[in-house]
């Protein structure tokens, strides 16, 4: 069964580019585009990982972040920060409980290895805490 990644991003053509690359990779794709939008679909769809980006309207990148980390029904997912070049604030999301981040614009191979390892990682917790 394929791997479920929720994209949030406010920017159609990055959503578009996102979704066309990983769904390539075999992953189902599901989107937000706020922060609102990224706390309902991540409850509803339970994705295996969310790739946020940090500057949403309305409820932050960062803020959503936290607000998935202490819901118990979204906090054992990964999440991958997407951040603009020069941008300071990618720290604060892993402080919140992102397992990594990635500066726009990156290479998607680059993302697929930080998807990958955000999984791997995912299942050998997982396996751990039975």
């Amino acid at each position: 069964m394929p791997k479920k990644i929720l994209i949030v991003d406010d920017e159609p053509e990055m959503l578009d580019l996102l979704k066309i690359h990983l769904g390539n990779n075999k992953y189902d794709i599901v989107s937000a585009m706020d922060g609102e939008s990224c706390l309902k679909t991540a409850a509803s769809e339970k994705p295996d990982i969310i790739i946020l980006d940090l500057l949403l309207p309305g409820i932050s990148g960062i803020e959503a972040c936290r607000r998935l980390k202490e819901n118990d029904d979204t906090k054992d997912i990964p999440i991958i920060m997407l951040t603009a070049a020069g941008n300071d604030m990618a720290p604060k999301g892993l402080e919140k409980g992102a397992v990594s981040f990635i500066t726009k614009p990156f290479d998607i191979s680059n993302l697929l290895s930080k998807i990958n390892a955000a999984l791997k990682n995912k299942k050998i917790r997982r396996h751990r805490t039975k």
